[in-house]
């Protein structure tokens, strides 16, 4: 039998506004990553999800200037590594990148 404490810890380890303000975002990148094209989104995307992630004591002002810088260097990290590593283009989008 549980008891009502139980029941109010389970309740409050679920947070749907995080999973369902994830979710939207989710969708929003797919959404956007042919149009728009794969740097963009990405650079933009990642920060977003990283601060809704993010525990709420982890949302400074340095967090979030740490949290987008590490998106703008992931985002051209596996941009070059599947361009010449793995040969694969990513959609460009509105931008036409010859490098």
């Amino acid at each position: 039998m549980r008891t009502a404490e139980a029941e109010k810890m389970e309740k409050e380890e679920l947070d749907y506004k995080r999973m369902l303000t994830s979710f939207m975002l989710i969708l929003v990148y797919v959404y956007l990553l042919q149009p728009v094209g794969f740097i963009v989104t990405t650079i933009l995307y990642l920060p977003l999800q990283m601060y809704v992630l993010a525990p709420d004591e982890k949302k400074t002002k340095k967090d979030i200037i740490q949290l987008a810088v590490i998106s703008v260097i992931f985002t051209f990290v596996v941009f070059f590594l599947f361009r010449y590593g793995f040969k694969i283009i990513l959609p460009a989008g509105i931008f036409t990148i010859n490098l």
